[in-house]
């Protein structure tokens, strides 16, 4: 009775011992793939933040009417950088 268990346990050890190292490498696999995503989404954050950075530079290229600290401070406080 004690020999079939011992068995039972034997081959579910040796089913694991084989499965751990695909799991390892299909996780590598996979997890590659995703942080490889994770960086082309971030780059096109990125540059569609500078896209809009640089629109509203553009709107406000024309807007000459800095000429004392406290317009300057003004425009600052109402339209940011």
């Amino acid at each position: 009775m004690f020999s079939v268990l011992g068995k039972i346990k034997t081959y579910a050890i040796g089913v694991l011992l084989a499965v751990i190292p695909m799991i390892y490498v299909l996780g590598t696999l996979f997890g590659r793939k995703a942080a490889k995503i994770d960086r082309a989404v971030d780059a096109t954050e990125a540059a569609n933040d500078a896209t809009k950075f640089y629109k509203s530079i553009a709107e406000h290229e024309s807007d000459n009417r800095i000429s004392t600290r406290s317009d300057l401070i003004d425009r600052l406080r109402k339209d940011g950088l």
